[in-house]
């Protein structure tokens, strides 16, 4: 259980504003059930949903000063919460069906690269991504999506969750999915995966599609993530050479996402 209360790179754990934002938010819990459930409100709203300049390759203590994030950063952050806390957690890898994010301008015809955290509570690994978007905007996203008629958009699924009560998975994008997700929440090892880490590529995924195509299982972080994955369509995004445009899209995406939180 010590593998997953020790620092990586993206994972700084120690780092002093890590570890103090974790004392903050935890002061006051009684036992480690009140304390992750603390560190995830503090993740699910005073990290909003947004998309970073520079995608998913952002320490914890990054995604902390930036103040925003999309799935794989704040799984970082989360996790990384977390085990400053002495909660052993770790990130899951899978796919997910982007159209989960129609509506922002993002691509949402493909299976994307999707973080979900799995954290050590009472004797059992829970696993949960409900605080991927934050109160206001799940609220706002879910009334667009019901007028709308869609099975998911807007960074949520119709049938997705916002909220935990430390004990149960919760899910707000990974949703419905009979993968390592579902499968029993014992103290079992690790699901890894050896080697390469491959997307079977399929094209013109849409909403009614399965929400994945592929469990990547448990990784060290993003960066033995992006390190071992093969067939990305987020591969682009985390090169250096596209950082410039990236940060024009963000930006548009970014604003496209605080229209909806406003109810716009």
């Amino acid at each position: 259980m010590d593998e997953w209360l020790q620092p990586t790179r993206l994972i700084d754990c120690g780092h002093p504003k890590v570890v103090a934002a974790a004392a903050t938010a935890t002061e006051g819990a009684g036992d480690d059930v009140q304390k992750a459930l603390l560190l995830y409100f503090f993740v699910r709203d005073a990290i909003k949903f947004g998309i970073p300049a520079k995608f998913d390759n952002l320490k914890a203590s990054e995604v902390l000063s930036l103040g925003y994030g999309f799935c794989n950063p704040k799984a970082t952050l989360f996790v990384a919460l977390l085990r400053a806390a002495r909660i052993p957690a770790r990130i899951h890898m899978v796919s997910i069906n982007m159209a989960v994010n129609a509506g922002y301008g993002m691509p949402d015809n493909v299976y994307g690269d999707h973080a979900y955290t799995e954290v050590f509570l009472d004797s059992q690994w829970v696993k949960l991504d409900s605080y991927v978007v934050d109160a206001p905007l799940f609220a706002a996203a879910q009334s667009k999506i019901k007028q709308l008629g869609w099975v998911q958009g807007y960074g949520v699924h119709s049938k997705g969750v916002n909220d935990w009560d430390g004990l149960s998975d919760s899910f707000c994008q990974y949703v419905g999915v009979r993968a390592a997700a579902e499968a029993p929440r014992g103290a079992q090892e690790a699901h890894r995966v050896a080697g390469e880490l491959r997307h079977q590529g399929k094209a013109g995924v849409h909403r009614d599609m399965p929400q994945s195509d592929a469990d990547f299982g448990v990784v060290q972080d993003l960066d033995d993530f992006t390190a071992r994955v093969v067939g990305s369509p987020f591969a682009l995004l985390r090169t250096v050479k596209f950082r410039v445009p990236f940060f024009f899209l963000s930006a548009l995406v970014n604003r496209r996402i605080q229209a909806v939180r406003s109810g716009k």
